[in-house]
């Protein structure tokens, strides 16, 4: 359980869900599932009202096939307003309040079936108490009183030439809102319109018109974007197009992939947005629609094949069709090979290098250029000459990285373990991401800072799935039953796809989506609906963040509380033992006081002169990076990263970006970067 204050920056409004709009615009199961798909791949979080589960058929059979998107551990919820329980009692409710006309609430005991099994697997958000019926009622008096077409009474000028009948109307419409005593939807409306004897085109425009007020009011009251309305046709890329999945459907129609992804199974789905191959190809898309939101100037330095497209004469805004078209001709020229892929994430990961080659320097040169004068304000801050000479002298981290190819290839393959394959894929972008971090130094630095890519501890989706079965093992071990045992986040997980996470603990412990819980649902009745409670996280530095949690949160919790990590430090489980009230403690890994960076007894850097010069670097960067912990969240010292995320305990220098809390208005390339809302 949460609440719309604790939202994503990236969370979504999904309007398809809203049965008024499936009716309106005649749309089908498969293009709804679809255009949810894409939505869920393009946002962190999606919101729908409950109203939708219970009004529309198409919607419950949804829900129902892509249950993991919605269950407990999904990223696609439902949500009601915050004095109500459960979804059961918003649909009561709903019973209550809405007119007689309204069907899908004239069975109170049909209604109730359908709450019961919403609350039995999906995730329930509280929204804000504002009345988005009173909201609705707010713009539909706004639109009567504008003149502007498209708008109620832009319609009405249009439709009805009579001035006196003109303000008839306007005024009865105006009343009809105002006076309503229910919800102000369509069942309600329909009567009063025939009654004005308006003909059967008008009304329908103005149920049209009434969904997407009620769209336009939601996304407002949660204070959140919404999917591109169906209503709209967007002529032109501006910042809302991120999330317009006709757009996107266009763009991966062009990488031949639309019938992958529908076809892909929902656990495939959730790999599928959470994989570094489709990350990455996310952010370059979002890249370009930051730039064509600009101008067309901005889209010719970017999309260098746009002028091979068509002839750009004038400067103004970027329009969707030439995007479309852009993304398309790039594709072409990108050397895509037309051999088909059995694995769409191969084949988005092969496209994205292909375009990579073509687009992404040019790119990272205008970001450059534009934020130049940041760059070098954070390179001018508090400079002092404490470092010597190295013995090599480099005129670029191109430089360097050239010189030194050979020992960072057998670094991110064989250390890293990440392959380098007949196509271009993470090899190489790992490459170009050493690069750009050593470009945040000056070439005096590179050397030193090099030591700590040498010993950077990267657990890949392998290294992860063996701990979690370990984990999973362990847990199996100590209870002979797990249909009672809670699980659940402790806090907030590293990683901002932490869902994810748990999701893959799950299919190891073979549990339903029931037994997992947010930090949110730690209420009296957890005492009664399990015997104990398994926190999860995937680091444990010193310790202190997991006992104030537990002093906080936990004090009154009448059943027993295990806390299980991948990865901790010794001192750091010592703590939690001795300080905090969990029953038992357990890591995967255990690391040493000898693996942290900067400790007098470090492995990782076990000469002084050395270790003290790099610290010195390390902590005058991150002072500005992340003036709380400059060497790592509570002074954890750490040089780990996981395939899903980089977690705060490591040094703010490997993961500082503008993703997460690294301070604002300072430039910096990450190298594993840590993506988390700030």
């Amino acid at each position: 359980m949460k609440d719309t204050d604790n939202l994503s920056e990236n969370t979504v409004f999904w309007t398809r869900g809203n049965y008024p709009a499936q009716v309106i615009h005649q749309l089908q199961l498969s293009e709804i599932e679809y255009h949810l798909r894409l939505l869920y791949l393009l946002s962190d979080n999606i919101l729908a009202a409950g109203s939708f589960y219970f009004e529309s058929d198409l919607t419950r059979n949804i829900t129902e096939k892509l249950k993991e998107l919605f269950g407990h551990t999904g990223d696609v919820s439902f949500f009601i307003d915050n004095d109500i329980e459960n979804f059961e009692e918003h649909g009561c409710k709903k019973s209550e309040k809405s007119p007689a006309s309204l069907i899908a609430y004239r069975d109170l005991s049909k209604v109730r079936e359908r709450g019961k099994s919403l609350d039995s697997f999906c995730n329930l958000t509280r929204r804000p108490p504002i009345s988005i019926s009173d909201k609705i009622v707010e713009l539909w008096i706004e639109e009567l009183n504008s003149n502007l077409p498209e708008t109620l009474g832009g319609e009405i000028a249009v439709r009805i030439t009579d001035r006196a009948s003109q303000e008839n109307i306007k005024t009865s419409l105006s009343e009809f809102a105002k006076n309503r005593t229910k919800d102000f939807v369509w069942e309600y409306l329909q009567p009063k319109l025939s009654e004005l004897g308006l003909c059967k085109s008008f009304q329908f425009w103005m149920r049209k018109k009434l969904s997407d007020l009620y769209s336009i009011a939601t996304s407002v009251v949660l204070g959140i974007p919404m999917d591109a309305n169906i209503s709209w046709h967007r002529s032109f890329i501006s910042e809302k197009s991120k999330y317009d999945t006709y757009l996107f459907s266009e763009c991966i129609k062009a990488l031949n992939l639309n019938n992958a992804i529908v076809e892909l199974p929902t656990v495939d789905i959730i790999a599928l947005k959470y994989s570094q191959e489709f990350l990455y190809f996310k952010e370059f898309y979002f890249k370009l629609i930051e730039a064509a939101s600009l101008n067309i100037n901005f889209m010719r330095k970017i999309l260098i094949h746009a002028s091979s497209v068509e002839k750009i004469t004038c400067s103004g805004k970027y329009s969707r069709a030439r995007f479309i078209k852009s993304f398309s001709t790039l594709c072409k020229y990108s050397d895509i090979p037309k051999a088909s892929y059995k694995d769409p994430l191969d084949y988005i990961l092969h496209v994205y290098d292909s375009i990579n080659r073509v687009v992404i320097n040019t790119f990272v040169e205008f970001v450059q250029d534009l934020n130049k004068e940041k760059g070098r304000e954070l390179k001018a801050m508090g400079r002092a000459d404490r470092i010597n000479a190295p013995l090599k002298h480099y005129s670029s981290a191109q430089d360097f990285v050239s010189n030194n190819m050979q020992e960072i290839k057998d670094i991110i393959i064989n250390k890293w373990r990440i392959p380098r394959t007949k196509t271009p894929g993470n090899y190489e972008q790992k490459v170009m991401h050493i690069e750009a971090w050593l470009e945040n130094f000056s070439v005096t630095e590179y050397e030193l800072v090099y030591e700590l890519i040498r010993h950077i501890k990267y657990y890949n989706n392998t290294d992860i799935d063996k701990m979690l079965k370990k984990m999973s093992d362990e847990i199996k071990g100590i209870f002979n039953n797990l249909a009672d045992i809670a699980f659940c986040p402790l806090g907030t997980c590293s990683s901002s796809s932490g869902s994810q996470f748990i999701y893959r603990l799950s299919k190891h412990l073979e549990l339903q989506s029931r037994n997992f819980l947010n930090s949110t649902q730690l209420d009296d009745k957890l005492d009664r609906s399990y015997r104990a409670i398994v926190f999860i996280d995937d680091v444990i530095g010193s310790g202190k963040q997991a006992t104030r949690y537990c002093e906080r949160h936990l004090k009154g919790l009448g059943i027993d509380k295990y806390y299980y990590s991948l990865v901790a430090f010794e001192n750091g489980l010592k703590n939690l033992e001795k300080n905090s009230t969990f029953d038992m403690v357990f890591s995967v890994t255990v690391l040493t006081e000898a693996e942290k960076v900067f400790s007098d007894s470090s492995v990782i850097l076990p000469d002084p002169t050395v270790r003290n010069r790099i610290r010195e670097i390390a902590q005058e960067y991150g002072e500005k990076l992340y003036p709380m912990g400059p060497l790592g969240y509570e002074d954890s010292q750490a040089l780990i990263a996981f395939s899903y995320n980089t977690p705060n305990n490591t040094l703010p220098i490997i993961w500082a970006s503008a993703k997460n809390e690294k301070v604002k208005g300072l430039t910096w390339n990450p190298l594993f970067e840590r993506r988390k809302k700030t």
